[in-house]
């Protein structure tokens, strides 16, 4: 799962307008309403009347929308409906829609510009308008001729730490809503009262999410129905997490993944673009835009210091990412827009050039752009071999030669610090295999296709590549046809991939690939790919996830929509039974499997050498047209009584198949009776100056802790003083003062425990030498089992 945790207080704001697109002065304070308001459009409109920069030809005009709320049952909250609008003006036709989806952050603010937690924002609070932090972005591209749209999601940030998605699937309702209703105001804008005067067109829909924002596009995505009045035609994700290892193999999508980030340190956004390799065939493009040197708050205005309405926060770690190292927030949004614009032509427009930047064989015109490294997948490619796709050696296809071989997860990251190697976040079969080569000088490995693949004019010849440990590879890699023939050689010069940056546990250079990529000469037309063998020029040490030839240029579309499993809405309840068994958790399919694919359920286990953090997967194999799927869950039964536990289960794909909602619960009922408890005596005497005892004895066993809660009562007009025990007794109940106070007034209840080879607990209350004629009397709580308190009695002397 992904590993994004709130480091810092968040805030930001939109406070200083950025000139990136218009030119345009700061709108007008923006004074947030409440999250509960009542329907109605914002009253608020700007003309963004400045001159436009070259990013774009459209003057821009802004004005904010509010519309009701939804209920989103994630949360058991409403979410008002609002959002912030940049059109461009005097656009022919109807435009194509970008829209926005903030992520995880403060959503209320006071006076000194610190954090507060409740929601709705209470009295002296203010709303930070984490929707308005993308304005600089809309205006860049509404300046282009796009209809941009940011909506707001503060109720989901506040309420949704609890949730095991972290609000995916909730920012999906939101998002849906607001796309109902920009639905509604493109066929009937005066029933809603709309503002804009641009037409749009939601069948050509990019969806830009960030942080926990990109996970809920994703959803989004996933949730869209084929009859629903907009299209998703591509997804953009900013530092994007992945709690649930979602991904959207048939949209094409981009990730960009800022390698200073101090919150998702892991990037496990890559996870996004790692899909087309799990699901095979037919996945549509996606491309990871590795931005160096930046971090993860200043994609948004409204969580940049200085510009915002809250704090905001330089989330980079600056021990992990000198100064020397880094982007400012400036080049960082300056970065973001002109990748923004590129996707966008290439997702919406069909813009041949920008697809090409998208897949690295361009570079962007614009500013940043030379912070950025592309890493494509998918498209207009044929996989020859695909080691991270696999989840175990029995997937894996094709024959290591000289001295290759497969490697697993936790053998192919350098480090063991997991959210170094994105590729590789678990010690599990989640996560596949790499071809890994280490060589010297002169030595050389590769591999044999599993199946001979024809070359044809215009193609390529693709492998990701990550470069381990601090030597750059310098090799020379030969392909080789069917019989073994050289086709045609080419240099491989790969440095590592930056330098030390954030993670987990502190920091390291990460396991990262790179794509190598050699044009094919006219000459290899008409033969067959066979194989590739790669010679060390110098010490060489690399893994290779994937290799394939990629033909053509587009494949940017979305592709036909896969067939969907989630894991069980419901909690799924068993009773515990007498001894290890397995039950089966039935998933239903939805839509029509169009290939071999496989289905895994993930549990948590202590792996070996007490591994907590290793977990368990199996997988099962799902024919084509199968409809439902039975997934083995073991529960752990015995006639020992214990508690009735509740276990996460994580639900993961492979092939035409995606997951939409990936988490689940199984409840394990314990069935066996609870032990019962006998005390003797129930009334205990002492002599004069003596102790008072009691024993508890527990018949039958358990699992659960069995302490015992002991607490003073009140006893009557001969209750024993604290100043009649003795110090060992004051001591035990904690009674700092020996005064005239009875004993009940001022001792603490105190845990007694069972020993555990007689089953027995002890209860002692000692009196000072010569007291006599006091009682005592205490309540007996078991804690952990349905049995009522018990009272007991003792008369001293």
């Amino acid at each position: 799962m992904s590993s994004f945790i709130r480091k810092h207080p968040r805030a930001g704001s939109f406070g200083a307008a950025l000139l990136l697109a218009t030119g345009s002065a700061a709108a007008p304070v923006f004074t947030p309403t409440s999250a509960q308001a009542a329907p109605g459009p914002a009253a608020r409109t700007t003309n963004d009347q400045s001159a436009q920069t070259n990013a774009g030809t459209y003057k821009t005009r802004s004005f904010d929308y509010q519309h009701g709320s939804v209920f989103v049952p994630q949360i058991k909250k409403n979410n008002v409906i609002r959002g912030h609008v940049v059109e461009p003006v005097g656009a022919p036709g109807n435009r194509p829609v970008i829209f926005f989806l903030h992520g995880f952050f403060d959503t209320c603010t006071n006076a000194a510009k610190e954090s507060v937690s409740e929601w709705p924002c209470p009295q002296g609070a203010r709303e930070v308008p984490n929707y308005r932090g993308y304005d600089y972005a809309q205006k860049a591209l509404a300046a282009q001729g796009y209809y941009t749209v940011s909506i707001d999601a503060n109720a989901v940030t506040a309420n949704d730490q609890e949730l095991p998605d972290k609000g995916a699937a909730a920012r999906s309702v939101v998002a849906r809503a607001n796309l109902k209703l920009l639905a509604t105001a493109a066929s009937s804008p005066s029933s809603v009262s709309w503002q804009g005067k641009t037409a749009f067109d939601l069948k050509k829909t990019m969806l830009i999410g960030h942080s926990r924002g990109g996970e809920g596009v994703g959803r989004t995505a996933l949730d869209s129905a084929t009859n629903d009045p907009w299209r998703v035609a591509g997804v953009l994700t900013l530092a994007p997490t992945n709690f649930g290892r979602i991904s959207t193999p048939n949209v094409p999508s981009v990730s960009m993944l800022p390698t200073c980030d101090g919150d998702v340190t892991g990037l496990e956004g890559q996870i996004y673009t790692d899909a087309p390799g799990r699901y095979g065939a037919g996945a549509a493009f996606h491309s990871s835009l590795v931005l160096t040197g930046g971090v993860h708050n200043f994609f948004n205005t409204e969580w940049t210091p200085g510009l915002g309405v809250a704090a905001g926060l330089d989330d980079g770690t600056r021990a992990a990412c000198p100064a020397k190292t880094r982007i400012s927030a400036k080049q960082q949004r300056d970065a973001f827009v002109t990748y923004a614009g590129e996707t966008a032509r290439a997702f919406l427009l069909g813009d041949r050039n920008a697809q090409q930047v998208l897949d690295g064989r361009k570079t962007a015109k614009g500013a940043g752009a030379n912070s950025v490294t592309a890493l494509p997948l998918g498209g207009n490619r044929i996989t020859v071999m695909n080691a991270l796709g696999a989840t175990s050696t029995k997937g894996l296809t094709g024959t290591p030669t000289d001295r290759a071989t497969w490697c697993t997860a936790q053998k192919c990251r350098t480090d063991s610090d997991r959210s170094a190697s994105p590729h590789w976040l678990d010690n599990d079969s989640r996560n596949g295999f790499a071809l890994h080569m280490p060589l010297d000088q002169g030595q050389a490995g590769g591999i044999k296709f599993a199946a001979p693949t024809p070359l044809q004019r215009g193609d390529s010849f693709e492998a990701r590549i990550v470069v381990r440990g601090p030597k750059a590879a310098r090799m020379k890699a030969t392909l080789l046809d069917a019989q073994g023939k050289e086709l045609h050689t080419a240099p491989v010069n790969l440095s590592r991939l930056g330098g030390k940056e954030p993670t987990d546990q502190g920091s390291h250079v990460r396991d990262l690939a790179q794509l190598w990529r050699v044009d094919l000469p006219d000459g290899v037309q008409g033969k067959t790919l066979g194989g590739i063998r790669f010679t060390a020029s110098s010490a060489s040490d690399i893994a290779v996830l994937d290799m394939s030839i990629a033909r053509g240029q587009g494949g940017m579309t979305a592709t036909p929509p896969p067939a969907i499993i989630e894991a069980p809405t419901k909690v799924v309840r068993v009773n515990e039974g007498n001894k290890r068994h397995q039950i089966n958790v039935t998933l239903p399919i939805q839509g029509r499997v169009t290939a071999p694919a496989q289905v895994g359920i993930v549990t948590d286990a202590a792996g070996k050498d007490g591994d907590k953090d290793l977990s368990n997967v199996s997988w099962v194999q799902v024919k084509p047209g199968q409809q439902s799927v039975n997934l083995p869950f073991t529960v752990e039964g015995n006639t020992v009584d214990d508690e009735t536990v509740r276990k996460q289960i994580g639900i993961e794909t492979r092939g035409p198949i995606v997951v939409r909602n990936p988490i689940g619960l199984v409840e394990v009922v314990d069935d066996d009776p609870d032990p019962t408890f006998s005390v003797t005596p129930e009334q205990a005497t002492a002599k004069a100056g003596g102790v008072l005892e009691w024993k508890i004895k527990m018949n039958g066993s358990t699992n659960r802790s069995s302490g015992l809660v002991v607490q003073p009562e009140p006893a009557g007009a001969k209750e024993i003083l604290s100043k009649e025990l003795n110090e060992a007794t004051r001591k035990a109940f904690g009674i700092e003062k020996a005064t005239g106070d009875v004993f009940s007034k001022n001792a603490q209840s105190i845990d007694v425990k069972f020993d555990k080879k007689t089953q027995t607990a002890t209860v002692r209350v000692a009196a000072a030498p010569g007291v006599a004629g006091r009682e005592v009397k205490l309540k007996l709580s078991f804690t952990a089992f349905n049995v009522p308190d018990k009272i007991l009695t003792g008369k001293i002397g």
